[in-house]
């Protein structure tokens, strides 16, 4: 491997162990208040954007450019990833309660479920027609499993909330499982698994059935599945981040708290990543032209989390550590703020000159690592440097002859309070 040979040294800064690459990361608890109006938001994390929904009190989902496809019970609209009217798809009879939409994966219709009559609908984004394809009672939430078949959570035959497969060509389902208590909402994890919350009136567990499972033919129930978490005040919502599987749930008590919780695919809490007194719901994942995928310290322009607090939509992206370098002669300092309080981070180094565009890798953290310099040009520092309760932290350096500009370049990784690493910041050169 190339070697970097640099031409500082630690100054004022006691000797310190050199960290190897460890291998998982835990976010702490920490909270501290943002922008937004009525969360509290983990630290790792900001509010990107919040305010009214384009269509109020409607169930929505995304197309994979952004637009949007609202149903407020009595019209589906389309609008663009701005907020703007772009098209009326489809009209109700009459007034009904809006349970779900979900577009398919090829972005040309949307199935749309009411919870008034049970009729479920398929509308075309072309704006070429709705049409009502099934009646299932009282449907709370769907994913697609493929391109033609949803997976619906529904309390359609009257004994506890029932999972069906609907065939989005033909209008049949059929039971997949059969879970205690009334609609909960389900997505599906990266390889396949269907992750299911309860409501607080059964337990409220979060159950994962096996992918092998929902296809193997008897139909299954709760014995069936692994409870991933007990005990919790009951899920209104849920998305699964489709790079880790991570799952995101909000859970509340009414008139009381709403919190959004992080928990990993096996069901260990990672963070409360929102708290609040107001009914937290609708999350929807929010794809930016970035590679970060939905976890504390990413960069801010990938995988965002969209979710309703009753009165506006709140966007939360990751909120990666900033890491800067000012030069003063003989001396230079590099400082970060936005990183785990009362913490750390590594210092890692390079030859500025073979500085390449971002990409990411996973190594063997639970997180995308995102660099701009080859791997076999990283170098690690014998140290880290510790951080306040603010997230900051500093490290000074001697350069003789006050340096060459433009060829050192530096990165952190940053760790939580147990030297776990958990993200990283951006990086810069002297």
């Amino acid at each position: 491997m190339p070697v970097f040979d640099v031409d500082f040294e630690p100054q004022g800064t006691p000797a310190m162990r050199t960290l190897s690459l460890l291998a998982a990361a835990t976010v702490g608890a920490l909270l501290s208040p943002t922008v937004s109006a009525q969360e509290t938001i983990a630290p790792g994390f900001a509010v990107a954007s919040s305010g009214p929904a384009p269509v109020a009190f409607a169930s929505s989902d995304s197309t994979s450019d952004g637009r949007r496809v609202f149903f407020d019970g009595s019209t589906v609209d389309l609008y663009d990833a701005s907020g703007a009217f772009l098209s009326n798809l489809g009209t109700t009879a009459s007034f009904v309660f809006a349970s779900f939409v979900e577009v398919d994966p090829t972005d040309t219709f949307a199935i749309v479920g009411e919870s008034s009559n049970g009729d479920i609908y398929k509308v075309m984004l072309d704006g070429s027609g709705m049409t009502p394809i099934a009646t299932i009672q009282f449907s709370y939430d769907a994913v697609f499993e493929d391109g033609s078949n949803l997976l619906v959570s529904a309390t359609h035959f009257g004994s506890g909330n029932d999972i069906l497969r609907l065939d989005t060509d033909t209008g049949t389902y059929a039971p997949v499982a059969v879970v205690p208590g009334y609609g909960g909402p389900l997505d599906l994890a990266p390889n396949g698994d269907l992750v299911y919350g309860e409501p607080s009136m059964t337990g409220g567990r979060v159950l994962r059935f096996d992918a092998a499972l929902l296809s193997a033919g008897p139909v299954l129930d709760e014995f069936d599945a692994d409870v991933l978490v007990s005990g919790l005040d009951g899920a209104s919502s849920l998305a699964v981040d489709p790079v880790f599987g991570n799952i995101f749930m909000t859970s509340n008590v009414w008139a009381v708290s709403g919190n959004l919780f992080e928990f990993d695919g096996d069901g260990n809490l990672v963070d409360t990543i929102a708290s609040s007194a107001a009914w937290l719901t609708g999350l929807e994942f929010v794809q930016g032209p970035g590679v970060g995928h939905f976890h504390a310290y990413q960069p801010a322009d990938g995988l965002n989390l969209r979710y309703s607090n009753g009165t506006d939509e709140v966007v939360i992206a990751p909120q990666r550590p900033v890491l800067t370098h000012t030069q003063f002669g003989h001396f230079a300092t590099i400082h970060v703020t936005g990183a785990v309080p009362n913490a750390g981070a590594l210092v890692t180094f390079g030859p500025a000159a073979n500085v390449v565009p971002e990409y990411s890798v996973q190594l063997s953290f639970d997180f995308l690592f995102h660099t701009d310099m080859p791997m076999n040009n990283i170098r690690r520092l014998g140290l880290r440097i510790p951080t306040d309760a603010n997230g900051e932290g500093s490290f000074s350096y001697f350069t003789p002859g006050g340096g060459t500009p433009g060829t050192r370049w530096f990165q952190l990784l940053v760790t939580d309070a147990n030297n776990l690493f958990v993200g990283s910041s951006n990086s810069v050169t002297n």
